[in-house]
């Protein structure tokens, strides 16, 4: 039988150093239930095998948020014997700021409908805390105030339920700073000429006669889901295309111009690699 009662037999460690933790929540994950497993033995592979999970289109992380944790509220019921009350469950809510909302308001109003298949994790200075064998339920606002001096921020609202609070563990914080690259354009092969093109290719600069069609393609070595041009623009006559795993461009050009264009290609679920091209018609 355990110290207290029936229950497993707690350890609680006791050491003369405090352990303190920054009392802010700065990332969130969802992870789709019965996906990717996520790894909590240490905490480089806390924040690898969730980043695999992004990458797989198991899981969302929003990343540099600002965000609470508050109390949670307490449901009781009668006791059994001598004990006046005993826990039901504990009701559970995060809050947090995501200051990319804007342009995720689609994603957040989707996320509302699907949160109860998700586990959820969220993390502090240098833990990761988990919540998961529970179901959760989201919401998103968008308080828009009469100052023009501040910025609309998207205010998000995480609730379970659970008899006991949420375990943390050791997690590489640092490594879910940053947006996850899709490919990095200058470790693959680069650009080659399809049938038919005569194109010259130098790195990331095309260079080809006017009048003449032009047909490159990039192996991107991931499946794509879309391209697009995020700066700049094509030569008129040219047009991009995704084809499995590769972006093709194509087409013909009439005069002599230069273009430099900001390409950005995404997988399922919008994890993207970006390069810039510079497109010499001469």
């Amino acid at each position: 039988m355990g110290l207290f009662g029936c229950t497993t037999n707690p350890v609680r460690r006791c050491d003369d150093c405090v352990d303190e933790e920054l009392n802010r929540i700065i990332h969130v994950a969802a992870v789709r239930k019965g996906t990717s497993t996520i790894n909590t033995s240490t905490a480089a592979l806390f924040a690898s095998s969730l980043l695999a999970a992004e990458l797989a289109c198991d899981a969302v992380i929003i990343r540099n948020v600002n965000g609470t944790k508050d109390a949670p509220t307490v449901q009781e019921g009668k006791g059994a014997g001598k004990q006046n009350t005993r826990i039901l469950a504990k009701q559970h809510t995060i809050n947090f700021v995501d200051f990319n909302y804007m342009k995720n308001v689609g994603f957040w109003n989707d996320f509302e409908n699907a949160s109860q298949n998700y586990d959820v994790y969220y993390f502090t200075d240098s833990k990761g805390w988990v919540v998961s064998n529970t179901r959760v339920s989201a919401s998103a606002a968008d308080p828009i105030t009469d100052d023009n001096t501040t910025y609309i921020e998207g205010v998000i609202t995480i609730k379970w339920a659970q008899k006991g609070n949420p375990l943390p563990y050791d997690a590489d914080t640092d490594a879910l700073e940053e947006c996850q690259v899709l490919f990095d354009f200058d470790a693959l092969a680069g650009f080659v000429n399809r049938s038919g093109s005569t194109a010259i290719i130098s790195g990331n600069v095309i260079t080809n006669d006017a009048g003449d069609s032009m047909s490159i393609g990039l192996d991107t070595n991931v499946v794509l889901s879309s391209v697009s041009i995020d700066e700049g623009t094509l030569p008129t006559g040219l047009s991009i295309s995704i084809q499995d795993q590769g972006i093709i461009i194509s087409g013909t050009v009439a005069a002599a111009t230069s273009q430099i264009v900001t390409i950005r290609a995404t997988n399922a679920c919008g994890i993207a690699g970006v390069f810039d091209l510079t497109i010499n018609i001469i």
